[in-house]
């Protein structure tokens, strides 16, 4: 999903909107954390298996993250928001309750049909992960990316990549390994993947920089 997000995602957005701002305050930071955190859950999954420790950890930093930017923003636009915003702020934190709760009652569908799919064709689980799920669920990236940028918000169009991979690697993987632990064998695919995650977010880096 990350690399889907980084290549397929940001790359249709710069196409079709004429490229992508990039300056940003904490743009070079944000980057750099992408990359450590994208990081993290192939390094723990070396033996085998992510652990709730290692889960615990990975939401832990997910959260570290979190406060870093709410402290960021208290710091340039102040703690209070204007009074008549509010009730519309209070409406669509309400509207986005309920989209967030149909999708996911949508991925359970397509995480279901996707196994039937790999065990019906034979195809291995991790296979149907990285290629068919990850375009999948980064569908709403696109959408989002596109949209953002399209309308000027060149900052919200990148700053959804840099979120949705951070979220991905260390709150997703991370509640994922506390249900269980996230037992996978090191597949060819999957470690060949495990490269393209960091080569990938370097370019993205490099590009962005320019």
């Amino acid at each position: 999903s990350n690399i889907v997000n980084i290549t397929l995602v940001l790359g249709l957005t710069a196409m079709f909107s004429g490229g992508i701002a990039t300056d940003g305050l904490h743009l070079r930071r944000d980057i750099y954390v992408a990359g450590i955190v994208s990081a993290l859950p192939i390094l723990f999954v070396l033996n085998g298996v992510i652990s709730r420790v290692e889960g615990a950890l990975l939401i832990g930093v997910f959260t570290l993250y979190i406060a870093i930017l709410i402290r960021d923003h208290i710091k340039t636009n102040g703690l209070i928001p204007k009074t008549k915003h509010i009730a519309w702020g209070v409406v669509n934190i309400v509207l986005a309750l309920l989209l967030i709760a149909i999708l996911l009652f949508a991925a359970s569908k397509v995480v279901s049909s996707a196994v039937e799919l790999a065990t019906l064709v034979g195809i291995p689980a991790v296979l149907i992960g990285l290629f068919l799920l990850s375009a999948g669920t980064s569908l709403p990236e696109l959408v989002t990316s596109l949209h953002s940028n399209r309308v000027g918000k060149s900052g919200m169009s990148f700053g959804n990549i840099i979120g949705s991979n951070v979220a991905n690697s260390a709150l997703v993987i991370g509640i994922a390994a506390i249900i269980p632990p996230i037992a996978t064998p090191l597949h060819p695919s999957l470690i060949g993947t495990m490269a393209s995650v960091i080569i990938a977010t370097a370019i993205m880096g490099y590009f962005a920089a320019t």
